[in-house]
């Protein structure tokens, strides 16, 4: 045995006084710290001398700082980003969140002195450090930083290793379909997390894959917009095709039909449900990926962007015993998003609640979801004839689509039950007008609806890069339209772009809202089916906020620009 050494430090005295390292031990990280220096916890750890979990209570002992596990934090990129990348990773740091008073950052050493001195000169607040594992530090460092290099380094190691790209394409595609994802198995597994780790970080509701002749694009939707990154590594799409589809449970050598399937996978700690979708085109199979964050909790209707004095009278009706409540939108206005929030407020164990949907998009606690499957029969008005059978107080329904849904979701109404649903409509008149084009009874729409809400999602001015906005002639032209000379008491905003908002100007969503309460005199309307008369009566309703009004609210606080609004709602009459 080697004589008896001094522990060269308190972390390893500590260990053990705590049982957890002996006299052998202490030698052989001595004897490593010789040939390669590093610090005494890092060489236990590397010889696997020591268990990180139980080191770092030892080390939250000792420095007296909280030992705390990342997967608490729900992180927000605005705040990692506070930390410089090349200082989160040279100091081994995160910005977790901001306090009252100070930044909380996770640190894998909160001891390092001149670490605490370098980051407390980039933040805008006192840091206070808490301690935090290697390991999860580095999964968060890779997810809310850039690691396009990375894609890049193993995109062209997946075409070293795939087949050989002298064959023609088409035979290439078929023979790497044939192989499944072990052509490049390793290198292919790690793009497909590294594709799914920068989509979290951007925040991204979808990936697109598209092979193109002589490239692959790689597109991501963020904000409802998509941003293309191509990539000349264009022979790793059948294997980066297959590895998906494997995962996804499809058939690897089908690449003449279109194919659906879903997983699920964990991306540094949060649970995202993958919908997938392939179609061939004619450079091998389109790609596209519905991306589903069950860990993100239900959105309130504040935090939607709905103003206080709508969110009133919508929690009012909401609340309602009976009755239709309608929200409506082109695809990705957040209807769904707006829905939930409704359904959250009236989730409680007295009341039932059962959705039907197409598909299930986030799990509800103590809500009965229906997922339709039309293959089997198990469509929307299939659903709906069962659904009053279970005793629901009440019923979501996804979408009405033709005019035996609406029906029965009218009817349903009228016995006592309170029904949300959506409609693809531009705004919340045009709706009772669709209603009734589609086989609604008039006096069936007055006694059951009470409330049709129509939304738009726009994009928020980047805070961190935002300026005061020279408008063109055409941008220009529509505010003289919108806005009375006297409303106009500042400049309007936009994004200049920088690195917190991807240089798009833009970060986050807010919601634009129209809001119609069903009175007495709408009701009389209705039950003459007098749309015209319902028109007049609902503009020169005091309480009536248009779409228009909405716009104009964000534009005059700055919560978005002129341009984001024209784009969004180019389909809204002025």
């Amino acid at each position: 045995m080697q004589p008896n050494r001094r522990v060269p430090n308190k972390l390893g005295k500590a260990l053990v006084d705590a049982g957890l390292l002996d006299e052998e031990g202490i030698n052989r990280v001595l004897d490593q710290q010789q040939h390669t220096p590093g610090r005494f916890g890092d060489v236990a750890l590397r010889l696997g001398l020591v268990a990180e979990e139980d080191m770092l209570k030892i080390l939250s002992e000792q420095l007296h700082v909280p030992l705390v596990n990342l997967s608490q934090y729900s992180m927000d990129p605005d705040v990692v980003r506070m930390i410089p990348e090349s200082h989160a990773r040279t100091y081994r740091a995160i910005a977790l969140e901001v306090a009252a008073d100070s930044v909380v950052v996770g640190m894998s050493d909160p001891s390092d002195l001149n670490a605490l001195d370098v980051l407390a000169q980039v933040l805008p607040l006192p840091l206070s450090p808490v301690l935090v594992a290697s390991e999860s530090l580095n999964r968060i460092h890779n997810l809310y930083y850039s690691n396009d290099a990375e894609i890049e380094k193993v995109a062209q190691r997946i075409e070293v290793e795939s087949s050989d790209r002298s064959a023609p394409k088409r035979v290439e595609l078929k023979l790497q379909n044939q192989q499944g994802a072990s052509a490049a198995d390793a290198p292919t597994s790690r793009m497909v997390d590294l594709l799914f780790e920068r989509a979290v970080r951007l925040g991204a509701s979808d990936i697109h894959i598209e092979p193109d002749e002589e490239v692959l694009r790689i597109r991501t939707r963020v904000d409802g917009v998509l941003h293309e990154r191509v990539m000349t590594q264009r022979s790793i799409a059948p294997v980066l095709a297959s590895r998906l589809k494997t995962m996804a449970g499809l058939d690897v050598a089908e690449v003449r039909m279109p194919q659906d399937g879903s997983f699920s996978l964990n991306v540094s700690d949060r649970e995202l449900d993958v919908r997938l979708s392939t179609m061939p085109i004619q450079d091998g199979e389109s790609i596209v990926m519905r991306l589903l964050d069950q860990s993100k909790g239900l959105l309130s209707l504040e935090i939607l962007g709905m103003p206080e004095k709508l969110t009133t009278r919508f929690r009012h009706q909401v609340k309602r015993p009976h009755g239709m409540v309608l929200v409506t939108g082109p695809t990705g206005s957040g209807k769904t998003t707006t829905i939930y929030a409704a359904l959250n407020e009236r989730n409680n164990p007295g009341e039932k609640i059962i959705t039907v949907e197409d598909p299930v998009e986030y799990k509800l606690p103590r809500v009965n979801q229906v997922e339709i499957n039309p293959q089997i029969g198990l469509d929307f008005n299939a659903v709906l004839r069962s659904v009053l059978r279970q005793d629901p107080d009440v019923i979501l329904i996804g979408e009405i689509r033709d005019e035996e849904s609406m029906d029965m979701g009218l009817r349903s109404a009228m016995t006592g039950h309170l029904v949300f649903s959506t409609l693809h409509t531009n705004d919340a008149v045009s709706t009772v007008s669709r209603m009734i084009e589609m086989g609604g009874q008039g006096y069936l729409l007055a006694a059951t609806l009470k409330l049709v809400v129509a939304q738009r999602l726009v994009r928020r001015v980047c805070p961190h890069c935002q300026k005061k906005q020279v408008l063109e002639p055409y941008e220009q032209e529509w505010i003289d339209l919108v806005f009375k000379e006297e409303d106009i008491v500042h400049a309007f905003l936009k994004g200049g772009g920088c690195a917190s908002c991807e240089h798009t100007g833009y970060r986050g969503r807010i919601g634009i809202f129209e809001v119609i309460e069903i009175d007495h005199e709408l009701k009389e309307d209705l039950n003459r089916e007098d749309m015209n008369a319902f028109e007049q009566h609902v503009r020169a309703n005091k309480n009536y906020h248009s779409l228009i009004d909405g716009a104009k609210e964000l534009l005059l606080t700055g919560a978005t620009s002129v341009e984001e609004v024209m784009r969004v709602m180019d389909d809204v009459s002025l």
